[in-house]
């Protein structure tokens, strides 16, 4: 498995990210989480996060998501998507909890408090 990671990693994902192209690291992302076991791993701790992801899938299949996973070792999933309404929900469909955000590239900032 780690050979496989590693190739992908340098040799689809980090070109296309390059080109602003994130299809292929989600594409790297989805399969390890959901297809080599690192859920399944995680879930010694989360009762129902084996199939909590099975319910989650359709958000990667559909291509509502470009990149779906488990966060560290859970029980967060988070899903980068052009389509936020669609992905949020269906996690609050499935009573999570669901938080909104935008990734950010820049240095530290202080922006205050949000209410």
């Amino acid at each position: 498995m780690g050979p496989t990671i590693a190739f992908r990693m340098l040799h689809e994902a980090m070109p296309a990210a390059l080109r602003g192209d994130l299809g292929p690291l989600g594409s790297l992302v989805f399969d390890y989480r959901f297809r080599m076991g690192s859920i399944e791993n995680c879930s010694f701790s989360h009762p129902g996060l084996v199939e909590l992801a099975g319910q989650l899938e359709s958000l990667w299949h559909d291509k509502a998501a470009t990149m779906l996973a488990l966060s560290s070792v859970g029980p967060a999933f988070f899903a980068l998507t052009d389509d936020p309404d669609r992905c949020g929900d269906r996690f609050a469909e499935l009573d999570m909890d669901v938080i909104h955000a935008r990734p950010h590239n820049g240095t530290y900032e202080e922006t205050g408090l949000v209410p």
